[in-house]
């Protein structure tokens, strides 16, 4: 994940890509996030946001913008399920039983 963020970032465009670290309600776990940016600016864009900048950018960049929010999009995905899979683990390590979740009705 910081791999393609610095990847992008070393492109030279105001388009952003940033790993962010936090910690999860409840569990204390860290996880990370891939988001979009935007320079100068702070906080985090949609990517519907950061197609708007596309006319900021060469044309050419406009297919690897969308190739690396495809492969953000997995990265994230992936990160939430493994550490999802870390937390039921340490409850089976710890208490010998794994939390589960009540349905939603």
């Amino acid at each position: 994940m910081a791999d393609l963020a610095a990847e992008v970032n070393h492109v030279d465009a105001p388009i952003t890509l940033r790993l962010v670290r936090d910690t999860v309600p409840n569990t204390g776990g860290e996880r990370g996030r891939l988001r979009w940016g935007a320079r100068p600016h702070d906080g985090y864009l949609g990517f519907d946001r950061i197609r708007a900048l596309f006319r900021l950018v060469p044309a050419p960049l406009h297919p690897y913008y969308e190739r690396v929010n495809q492969h953000a999009e997995e990265l994230n995905a992936l990160e939430a399920v493994l550490r999802g899979g870390a937390t039921q683990l340490e409850s089976f390590l710890n208490f010998g039983k794994v939390r589960r979740k009540s349905p939603r009705s």
